[in-house]
């Protein structure tokens, strides 16, 4: 969600109107229990479009009083973002042109990551830009710092000004780091030089990129009528992934109560895997001994990326006139640690164990859960921002009330 302060980069105040403008926009998200992608920009163009579009930007004063401006704004609206785009500076907030100094330029992507909640993350346009802010954060601070890459083509067109050129020293960094932070990616326009791309990408070398740098989100506006629109054609099978060590579960594959086997469409299987893809593994251990219940459940993610924001989880147990009885949340899981492969070892997809042991006075049968509903209190109990685990494998099924999704993986009797 872009949001233009065009017109305001010629005075230090933004207006009241424009902050409830600004206001109305989360308020049109939380409605709609979505969240964003989040920016701020002032120039949309370079002053040839109109519409008082001038193409120009505020100086860095200016700018730094209207961050200080939308700082409320943005921590109580929180519950609604994902993750913020530093943006801002130059044409569409990528930070082309920018400030005089790389003093002012880091402050202001300084200020913006401490506006931001503890364990959430901030996307930055360009590798440089990232590179530079290590000198003002704590290397803790730096695992939260990922990329907006505008610029996804796989390194096709204009390689190293804009996006990655395969398997370069910058592509290599991205990947190397790329396990602990958000990335997002938007194919350009087709249209007119020197920025136009015309050219239609090769699907292992998009899957490749997309699960080399853990991508967790995808523009499909832009370049809709040609990579989008092949993407919607083109076939991936279970062998060609195998071949090119992209994971998936091969129940993804399988359809209908006869188990038909079936293809997947390159959108679909991308869109189906960008940020995680968790699987509970089938016949989970849930069993009473003595006063204590025990449980041992495996989990696999299929995905690009891992859960980068925080998540609390929860053992659920539903009593058979289908309500919650108990919940325990249990403090030693952390999502973000369920990461689809190790560091240095692309080719083994990693499984994860939630186990242990813990007294639950209940008696009777009960459906057994785990709840990861999102950790921001005004949001915590809305069903729709909750994790749900894929349901390929039918090891899950989903179970809602009005204030949770729970994944149930089994039933016991106490």
């Amino acid at each position: 969600m872009y949001i233009y302060l065009t017109a305001f980069w010629d005075t230090d105040v933004i207006s009241e109107a424009g902050l409830k403008n600004i206001q109305t926009l989360f308020d049109g998200l939380r409605e709609h229990k979505v969240k964003a992608i989040l920016r701020f920009a002032y120039s949309r163009d370079d002053g040839t479009i109109g519409n008082g579009h001038s193409g120009k930007n505020p100086g860095y004063s200016r700018t730094m009083k209207h961050l200080e401006q939308l700082k409320p704004l943005i921590r109580q609206n929180w519950d609604v973002v994902a993750v913020v785009e530093v943006g801002l500076i130059g044409t569409w907030g990528e930070w082309s042109p920018r400030y005089t100094t790389a003093s002012q330029n880091t402050s202001i992507a300084k200020t913006m990551f401490e506006i931001i909640p503890e364990g959430y993350g901030m996307v930055v346009r360009y590798i440089d830009i990232r590179n530079s802010l290590a000198s003002v954060l704590t290397a803790s601070q730096m695992n939260y710092i990922g990329f907006c890459n505008d610029y996804f083509t796989t390194g096709l067109k204009n390689c190293g000004s804009s996006d990655w050129c395969m398997n370069s020293a910058d592509y290599k960094q991205v990947a190397d780091k790329s396990f602990t932070f958000y990335m997002r990616g938007e194919v350009p326009y087709n249209e007119g030089p020197p920025w136009g791309f015309d050219i239609i990408m090769e699907p292992d070398s998009v899957l490749k990129v997309l699960k080399d740098h853990h991508y967790s989100a995808m523009d499909i506006t832009q370049n809709f009528k040609d990579n989008i629109t092949y993407w919607k054609t083109a076939a991936v099978y279970p062998d060609k992934l195998e071949k090119n060590n992209i994971f998936f579960d091969e129940n993804y594959f399988i359809e209908g109560n006869n188990q038909q086997r079936v293809p997947r469409t390159l959108y679909q299987f991308i869109r189906d895997h960008l940020g995680y893809r968790l699987n509970v593994m089938k016949d989970p251990v849930l069993k009473k001994e003595g006063n204590e219940f025990v449980y041992d459940i495996k989990i696999t993610n299929t995905g690009f990326a891992t859960v980068l924001n925080p998540k609390p989880v929860y053992l659920v147990w539903i009593n058979e006139n289908n309500e919650i009885a108990k919940e325990i949340e249990l403090t030693d899981v952390n999502p973000r640690d369920w990461q689809p492969w190790e560091k240095g070892k692309p080719t083994e997809l990693l499984t994860h164990t939630i186990s242990g042991k813990t007294l639950v006075d209940l008696s009777g049968k009960y459906k057994v859960g785990i709840w990861i509903p999102d950790s921001q209190p005004t949001v915590k109990n809305e069903p729709a921002y909750c994790i749900k685990f894929a349901t390929d494998n039918q090891a899950v099924i989903h179970w809602y009330n009005e204030t949770h999704a729970v994944n149930i993986i089994g039933e016991i009797e106490f």
